[in-house]
């Protein structure tokens, strides 16, 4: 199912967002039908190409099966959003939850605690993720400003946004990087 939040990104020509959305949806449902209906719907109505060439020089790609190689992939994706990445990290997702009679396996209880603590700063990342995806998109448009009027306050107002997006992606970055700390403990 095709939400109107990912809808009105598509039609606003978001691109950045529709990436976010695409990622996240292949994490939530392991079957990949929603991620191919949106895709398709992506691709037949952006303005700009959703598809981006591989770019092995983006981060460091391993084939280790592990939960920190995919959310490894999972950042790296939406920095060089490309087909082979996309089959790599749906190739992680079958290889790291296999399915058992047509369901998703179930997460062991003792690992309840962390699983939560996961789940928890995962949902963190979103926020922020989201958060991101509004201030480069308030970043555009001031930019596109500055082009415009060729003032120096405007020019100053989007120095000020950048930081503000830098810092965005560094909490994102300290998130994810928690969540691997605490996955090896």
């Amino acid at each position: 199912m095709i939400t109107q939040a990912f809808r009105d990104s598509v039609a606003s020509n978001d691109v950045l967002g529709v990436k976010i959305m695409l990622k996240d949806i292949l994490i939530i449902d392991p079957t990949f039908k929603e991620f191919d209906e949106m895709v398709r719907f992506a691709e037949e109505n952006l303005a700009d190409s959703l598809w981006e060439k591989y770019n092995s020089n983006v981060g460091e790609s391993t084939s280790a099966v592990s939960e920190d190689n995919l959310d490894m992939e999972m950042v790296l994706l939406i920095n060089n959003f490309s087909k082979e990445r996309v089959a790599n990290i749906k190739s992680l997702i079958k290889q790291l939850y296999p399915r058992e009679s047509g369901t998703a396996k179930s997460v062991d209880i003792s690992k309840g605690i962390d699983s939560n603590r996961r789940l928890v700063r995962k949902a963190r990342i979103e926020e922020l993720e989201e958060e991101l995806t509004g201030s480069y998109t308030n970043l555009k448009k001031i930019i596109s400003e500055a082009r415009k009027y060729k003032q120096i306050s405007v020019y100053e107002k989007a120095a000020t946004e950048a930081k503000r997006l830098a810092k965005i992606l560094e909490k994102c970055a300290d998130e994810r990087l928690e969540i691997r700390n605490r996955s090896r403990n």
